[in-house]
């Protein structure tokens, strides 16, 4: 019989085009936690080289007996959202944890802990800090969410955290985890989106009035490169397409002079989106320029 106190849990790890190595030690670093009881879905959206044998032959070497796992396969690629709200609709767990295809948990202790803060907290959706690192984990950049926003996720009420982050969410989805009653009463991710799913999320949740409790731990190492974000979502028209989407909804949330900043962030968004694709060299500028405002910006946070 299960001890009620280490209920089922799910892991959902994304994949498409995967780097062998990296989604290697993603799944190492399941594989090696010492929660007992986890259900692992890794769902593949429409990989032409996805290895699938090699996946299971490297999950039954060297699985213990505290994991059972799926695996999905999409047969056409259907981007990211849809490819996660496939298995978290399949996914039995009472607690749901994602992680990257390129990401590892920052130790064996993190989902035990994180079930542990679920219990205690009664939490609908709980994220972490993330140690940002580069490629090889040898380095590290920063740690996330920045220390001001943790504040104030804390302490403040739903609709003031809303207000607080009007024109910057600063939240990230990289640690995201829910109680499985979250999905029960709000539904999977919102599918007018192909490739963002998390700032979405966030803003609806908020707005619903749902507190966003936050984990003191590091949940995961989070690789990224400075120029990885620009390289895979900026210049990617479905992520641009996703994001302008975004920042007109947005629009809808605010009154007053937020909502004609956001609206005037639209129009910028759609006209260097159409710059860029008109003449990739403009859309590098520009987007460098508004890397090097974003540092400054964000600097003073």
């Amino acid at each position: 019989m299960k001890d009620k106190s280490f209920p089922l849990i799910t892991v959902i790890t994304p994949t498409y085009k995967s780097n062998p190595k990296y989604l290697r030690e993603a799944i190492e670093s399941v594989l090696i936690q010492t929660y007992p009881h986890i259900e692992y879905i890794i769902t593949d959206d429409g990989s032409e080289n996805f290895p699938e044998k090699e996946i299971i032959e490297y999950l039954e070497r060297n699985k213990q007996g505290n994991i059972v796992y799926k695996i999905i396969r999409n047969e056409i690629n259907v981007g990211t959202v849809k490819n996660l709200n496939g298995a978290l609709k399949i996914a039995n767990g009472n607690y749901i944890f994602l992680l990257a295809q390129d990401d590892v948990y920052y130790d064996k202790q993190v989902l035990l802990e994180r079930v542990k803060y679920f219990q205690e907290t009664r939490a609908l959706i709980s994220i972490a800090f993330a140690e940002v690192v580069n490629f090889d984990l040898s380095s590290r950049f920063q740690y996330i969410p920045p220390k001001r926003k943790v504040q104030n996720l804390k302490s403040m009420e739903p609709n003031e955290l809303l207000m607080d982050m009007w024109y910057s969410c600063n939240l990230y989805g990289c640690t995201i985890a829910f109680s499985h009653k979250y999905f029960e009463q709000f539904g999977y991710y919102d599918e007018r989106y192909r490739l963002m799913e998390d700032g979405p999320l966030f803003y609806h949740l908020l707005m619903r009035g749902v507190k966003i409790y936050f984990w003191d731990g590091i949940a995961i190492k989070y690789r990224t490169e400075p120029n990885d974000r620009v390289r895979r979502y900026h210049h990617n028209q479905i992520y641009c397409r996703d994001k302008l989407l975004f920042l007109k909804e947005k629009t809808t949330y605010y009154t007053g002079i937020k909502k004609i900043l956001l609206f005037s962030d639209a129009k910028r968004f759609q006209i260097k989106t159409e710059l860029s694709n008109k003449n990739q060299k403009i859309g590098q500028i520009i987007t460098i320029i508004e890397g090097y405002l974003r540092v400054l910006y964000f600097s003073k946070q």
